[in-house]
């Protein structure tokens, strides 16, 4: 048997968390330069760049408040590391594929961000997932769903798609004359 401070630290308690508080993305920074981005992709289908710069402890501040905008909830929050494409689902079953370059970078830690998926929000459409590495679960995805600027709105994935899964007729006449 062991005790339990050998099963390691509890970071809530660490921290010194609120009742309610949880953590949803940790990274460890050394430098923060300015070419370093966060990348916070919200519900609503928006999205916000925010420079690594703007997270630099400046005093003895011992708590991070107001880390990004609390006007949707977010989705998932990405470190960025290259302009490698970075695919969005949404609960209509419809995603698009875009470059983080073409989010726009805001030095506001708490700015709402720009819209990059455009949904019918009447259908209370919200982004559901984001994905980095996605070239395993949807092969065909660079030539589907792959967007150049935005906003975008969704292509129908592949598998949802009846016009993918529909048997195509061959209406060629095979050894007949083409005289007749």
């Amino acid at each position: 048997m062991s005790k339990a401070s050998e099963l390691g630290t509890f970071v809530a308690n660490q921290l010194k968390f609120d009742e309610d508080e949880k953590p949803i993305f940790m990274r460890v920074n050394p430098e923060y330069k300015e070419e370093q981005n966060i990348i916070f992709f919200f519900e609503n289908g928006k999205a916000v760049r925010v420079p690594m710069s703007q997270y630099a402890t400046q005093g003895s501040r011992k708590k991070l408040k107001k880390a990004y905008s609390d006007a949707s909830p977010v989705v998932e929050i990405v470190y960025e590391t290259s302009d490698d494409y970075i695919m969005l689902l949404n609960s209509d079953s419809k995603a698009i594929l875009i470059r983080p370059s073409l989010i726009p970078i805001k030095t506001t830690r708490t700015s709402q961000g720009t819209t990059v998926f455009a949904m019918n929000l009447k259908k209370n459409q919200v982004i559901t997932e984001v994905l980095q590495d996605y070239s395993e679960r949807f092969p065909d995805a660079m030539s589907r769903y792959r967007k150049i600027k935005i906003p975008a709105t969704g292509v129908l994935l592949s598998d949802k798609d009846i016009t993918t899964k529909q048997i195509k007729i061959d209406d060629t006449k095979k050894g007949r004359n083409s005289n007749e």
